[in-house]
């Protein structure tokens, strides 16, 4: 044959134990070894908006779980050995939620060039590097935003059940 190329194998690279298999891959996807290799912050503002969508997610169906558990039993899903019950409701609501996912994908990909902005206010604002300009807008978005709107919904749907949060 004319014009054939010989392959050569590949290199191969011995690992000598189940824990160098461990630390390889652990250097490997480490959150600095990411960040490092990110090339831009539309990357990063991508993982921040699909991931706060699936957390927004949550805080819609944990309100929704507890509204529904605390109609059907007259009890807040904090008082003593109703949380297997809550937990039921909401495993049910949470199948149900595995169906828009789709949608969900579609939203944060959409929401992307939100989250870019908010990156780069806070790298201009606090003038700091584009890292923890992102872990300061993780923080901002999934921390204390999910935390208000999870907070505000349980407050919200046990003041509709007529329910108080805390049992007396």
């Amino acid at each position: 044959m004319t014009g054939a190329v010989a392959l050569e194998p590949a290199p191969t690279r011995t690992v000598s134990s189940p824990a160098s298999v461990v630390k390889v891959v652990a250097s490997k996807i480490s959150p600095t070894n990411i960040m490092d290799k990110v090339s831009s912050v539309d990357s990063v503002a991508t993982m921040l908006s699909l991931t706060w969508v699936s957390a927004a997610t949550y805080c819609v169906t944990v309100p929704l779980a507890w509204y529904t558990f605390a109609l059907r039993t007259g009890l807040s899903p904090l008082a003593p050995g109703q949380w297997k019950g809550f937990l039921s409701v909401f495993a049910g609501i949470w199948v149900m939620t595995n169906f828009i996912k789709p949608v969900r994908f579609i939203v944060g990909l959409s929401l992307r060039s939100q989250f870019k902005s908010l990156i780069l206010f806070a790298k201009e604002q606090m003038h700091v590097s584009t890292k923890l300009a992102a872990a300061s807008t993780f923080v901002a978005t999934h921390v204390l935003a999910t935390g208000v709107l999870m907070s505000s919904g349980i407050v919200l749907a046990s003041g509709i059940a007529g329910v108080p949060i805390i049992p007396r």
